[in-house]
């Protein structure tokens, strides 16, 4: 099974920490696990992947197994390559390659590669029965991904929606300041019209006002 989410079970539900020891670089056990896994990685990999091990020195951890399967508390060797994240193309994970070995056999458990997918064990030593019978070992394809142009893509889609986003808001806002130039001109409308409805009946009442004075003044005369 090639997939990885059948790889990251395997990988991160069948595996432990528990009681985990490295195995120092100066020691006999530490070259000879480098040297099975760089022959595995550039065996079952295309040729990027052992490139990319060159001058990279493995972190190897002997674990134990904590799945619950028949391997529980098995011993296995966990040989990882780091992968320089600093680098803005480069291979998706952490890793170039990482690959777990058992203890009492030596035998290959996981082939990961730093693209995500790996060959388990048993794929690998299927692959290799039949290369003896003529057939050509299929290599993990070396992926790389541009993580810089990603981003650049990612700031430029930042920056369209930025500007998407001013666009509706000035839209917005003129609409807004279009809305109250057209309440503003109803509301000086209605007030002149409220000052002239005042104006007439102010004049209608001087003028009763008058008539009042008028009579006033003749019934005293």
């Amino acid at each position: 099974m090639r997939t990885w989410i059948v790889l990251l079970a395997a990988l991160l539900v069948g595996m432990g920490d528990a009681a985990a020891q490295e195995i120092k670089p100066s020691s006999p056990e530490y070259h000879y696990l480098d040297s099975v896994c760089r022959w595995a990685i550039e065996k079952f990999g295309e040729k990027g992947f052992i490139e990319s091990c060159k001058g990279v020195n493995p972190k190897i951890t002997l674990k134990k197994f904590v799945g619950e399967t028949e391997n529980y508390g098995r011993n296995y060797y966990e040989v990882f390559y780091p992968n320089d994240l600093t680098k803005p193309v480069r291979l998706e994970y952490d890793y170039i390659a990482k690959v777990t070995i058992w203890q009492d056999t030596h035998r290959i458990h996981w082939l990961v590669f730093g693209s995500g997918w790996g060959y388990a064990g048993a794929h690998i030593e299927k692959m290799l029965q039949e290369e003896k019978a003529g057939k050509p070992v299929r290599k993990m394809k070396y992926v790389l991904v541009d993580y810089g142009a990603i981003r650049r893509e990612g700031e430029e889609f930042r920056k369209m929606m930025e500007e998407i986003d001013r666009k509706a808001r000035a839209k917005s806002a003129a609409k807004d300041k279009e809305k109250l130039a057209k309440d503003a001109e109803v509301i000086r409308k209605w007030e002149e019209e409220v000052a002239k409805r005042h104006e007439k009946e102010m004049a209608k009442k001087r003028k009763e006002q008058e008539k009042v004075s008028r009579d006033t003044s003749a019934t005293k005369d």
